[in-house]
């Protein structure tokens, strides 16, 4: 229901971040957000290409307490490859040119009172073969939120809205 009433309030703004197209070494990862206000995760998303074994690469997402991961291979073998309730799923998943894109999507969006990390990461390992991948993986990544930039004005153009006395 306060989702619907954003128009309507102040203090919050829509904090929409991107990162890429890069290209990173097995491993490594690539950072599209880190916050520390309260506000909505909205959705999430990560493109990875370059050789066949991008399949591996992780989009994660940590939530204050609660965080996720995901592998474009792994949503594919879940069959997780349309939009669901969860959010989580694989919107591509293309072996004959290598590219393969996990999006979080979720019906609602994911509140977050405290902090969030959404990051994307290259593969350093075949966990079909358990060999190391030597190849740097092509990454493009997006996320968009909704923060909360001042509490108290936030808070207080609740209050008025809703007709909650001062």
């Amino acid at each position: 229901m306060l989702l619907n009433l954003l128009p309507l309030l102040e203090g919050w703004k829509y904090t929409p971040k991107e990162v890429g197209p890069t290209s990173i070494d097995p491993g490594k990862s690539l950072k599209i957000h880190i916050g520390l206000k309260p506000g909505w995760l909205i959705t999430a998303t990560g493109v990875f290409s370059g050789h066949s074994e991008a399949k591996y690469a992780t989009l994660k997402a940590r939530v204050d307490a609660y965080s996720f991961d995901a592998t474009p291979i792994g949503l594919y073998i879940a069959g997780s490859v349309n939009p669901i309730v969860m959010g989580l799923w694989s919107a591509k998943y293309d072996t004959t040119n290598n590219i393969y894109t996990i999006a979080f999507t979720p019906a609602y969006p994911l509140p977050i009172s405290r902090e969030i990390v959404v990051e994307l990461l290259a593969p350093a390992l075949n966990t079909d073969t358990g060999t190391p991948i030597t190849t740097p993986t092509d990454i493009h990544g997006a996320c968009a939120l909704i923060e909360i930039i001042d509490l108290d004005a936030f808070k207080k153009s609740v209050k008025e809205v809703l007709g909650v006395k001062i």
